[in-house]
């Protein structure tokens, strides 16, 4: 028995020292931001990537084990915009379930979690997150345009990181999570 305490204390060791090993937030899942278009198209796991309109897209992205759409936006410096589409459709309480996994996602990778929009704490259970994102879109007229934004308080240095709920009349909810160059 004290072997295997031995062993896995010398392999949280090992994977401490490795400098590899360390997450680097400056981006989402396999892309970083300052990647070239190439090497954004050579994480093949997630592809096939479309041209689009400045930019790649991929449909096979995962974000919080569900696939999805990940969008990558180019600068002169390369890649500088990650976009996660976590929902796109008609429903309220989908487009809530997802905003509030990509608010447990944002709290356990970066920590703390603000919002000028919402009054509830990093670690709010989901049904006071979701009644606090009801209160807030309840009281907004259903013709109106309303984006609702969530981010870290700890961002990586010169990344912009935040995810906004949008609702659209007409189209919908969307829920997306930025990764950006500012």
């Amino acid at each position: 028995m004290r072997w295997l305490a031995a062993g896995a204390l010398a392999m949280t060791l090992l994977v401490a020292s490795d400098p590899g090993a360390a997450q680097d937030h400056r981006g989402y899942g396999p892309w970083r931001l300052g990647m070239s278009r190439d090497a954004v198209r050579a994480v093949t796991q997630y592809g096939p990537y479309t041209d689009g309109a400045g930019g790649l897209e991929t449909s096979n992205g995962v974000f919080e084990e569900q696939r999805t759409t990940v969008s990558f936006a180019f600068g002169q410096s390369g890649l500088s915009k990650i976009q996660i589409r976590a929902y796109e459709g008609q429903s309220v309480d989908a487009a809530i379930d997802a905003w509030y996994r990509v608010h447990q996602y944002l709290a356990r990778v970066h920590g703390v979690v603000e919002s000028g929009d919402l009054e509830v704490p990093t670690d709010a259970s989901r049904e006071d997150f979701s009644a606090a994102v009801r209160r807030v879109l309840d009281g907004k007229a259903d013709t109106a345009l309303v984006r609702l934004q969530i981010a870290p308080v700890t961002r990586p240095p010169g990344v912009s990181v935040l995810s906004s709920l949008f609702r659209q009349p007409q189209q919908g909810y969307s829920v997306l999570l930025y990764y950006q160059d500012f």
